[in-house]
């Protein structure tokens, strides 16, 4: 391999299930890190870039984001305070309410059907119902009978979304995405790499774009809330936090719940407790995090030396980090292979070759995520909820 592409595998600590998606997450972001680092190089900074997966740590499919070479379900970390456009965040989170009761599945499908030709404004911006798009859903549970003292009573309704309002150029600023907007693109730095450029920006333009990542992960918060109004009327908010969006200049949640002392507490829940939603046939599950990695834990998964080498114990020692779900398995199998060509990486795994792990058949993984996260005293289970009905993916 690459001396580049080692140090940047150094720099990634995972503590997942080991599965297929886990080891192509590291695989796919040994390229983003080491194209950060060389940006990081060229203006004199330390090379300090790192991805700290948490167990569901997995590919991402948005297909973008991976050819850039990024995965999904972790913390990404790096100094300099300039931002690195091909993460693309979006404020995706989950917003969770309680209900009097659970209403029926067609009563609410009609509802969205209604609204959507309605409309619905927040801000004075349409909204887009995305609903129907990547492991987006709606889904009502009630809780499991198993002795568990739950912080409310009754039955509940969970929101998983994003939204594509402010990925291109509004008048609120320039957009979030680069694919996705011309005056972004005109910002951004275009760093050229021995894996391919990285679109970065630096000094005023990363403050403005920090600025407005700011207020649109705000706007999702709101956004979400007038979802829920809309399809359940009203409702108290039990829970809401996002799970991809920057949570300063150089720290990102890539697909993970963060917590702890000096975050966002609006962006990244204020409840004391996390859901984690699994396969539509397994239970939600409610965390109470702990602070994360012990001392302890980081020894046993045998990264304390590393850590300590590259300066980057206390990332480790203060991620934070959640699980937002069970995340995304994949269903193959076979020695894995990357081809570097002059129009992207080739990846195979065994006699399948693809650019982007969209292409393979896929799951969801279930009790093994939970099962990692106890075992190493990321958080503990409070109690359960069984799912009653679920919205999403084909509505």
């Amino acid at each position: 391999m690459d001396k580049h592409l080692e140090y940047a595998d150094e720099h990634i600590f995972l503590a997942g299930t080991g599965d297929l998606a886990e080891v192509l997450c590291r695989t796919n972001m040994r390229y983003g890190l080491a194209k950060i680092h060389h940006f990081q190089r060229s203006i004199g900074l330390p090379e300090d870039a790192s991805f700290i997966g948490a167990p569901d740590a997995t590919v991402t499919r948005n297909d973008a984001r991976w050819k850039s070479g990024f995965s999904y379900g972790g913390k990404l970390e790096w100094s300099g305070g300039f931002a690195v456009l091909d993460v693309k965040p979006n404020g995706c989170g989950v917003l969770m309410g309680r209900l009097p009761h659970v209403p029926p599945k067609h009563e609410i499908r009609q509802r969205l059907e209604r609204v959507i030709r309605q409309g619905v404004r927040v801000d004075g911006v349409d909204i887009e119902w995305d609903l129907d798009r990547s492991n987006h859903f709606v889904e009502v549970a009630e809780p499991e009978n198993s002795g568990w003292t739950l912080p409310w009573r009754g039955p509940v309704f969970l929101i998983h979304s994003s939204g594509p309002e402010h990925r291109g150029p509004t008048l609120h600023g320039p957009g979030l995405y680069w694919d996705a907007s011309e005056p972004l693109r005109k910002m951004a730095l275009r760093h050229e790499t021995p894996w391919g450029r990285l679109l970065v920006l630096t000094g005023r333009n990363a403050e403005r774009y920090h600025r407005h990542l700011r207020e649109v992960h705000e706007f999702q918060l709101r956004r979400r809330r007038a979802m829920a109004t809309a399809l359940f009327g009203d409702h108290e908010v039990l829970f809401q936090a996002m799970h991809q969006g920057m949570t300063g200049p150089g720290s990102m949640a890539l697909g993970s719940y963060l917590h702890g002392p000096g975050l966002p507490k609006r962006l990244c829940g204020d409840s004391g407790w996390f859901p984690l939603t699994l396969a539509e046939d397994r239970p939600i599950f409610l965390l109470r995090p702990k602070p994360s990695f012990a001392q302890e834990t980081i020894v046993r998964l045998g990264w304390a030396e590393r850590a300590s080498r590259l300066g980057l114990l206390d990332r480790l020692l203060s991620a934070n980090l959640l699980p937002h779900g069970g995340g995304t398995a994949l269903l193959a199998e076979g020695d894995i292979s990357v081809q570097d060509r002059p129009t992207g990486r080739l990846f195979s795994v065994g006699d399948v070759h693809f650019e982007t792990p969209k292409t393979l058949p896929h799951g969801y993984r279930g009790q093994e995520v939970l099962e990692r996260t106890v075992a190493l005293a990321l958080g503990e289970v409070i109690g359960s909820m069984n799912i009653r009905w679920s919205l999403g993916g084909n509505l």
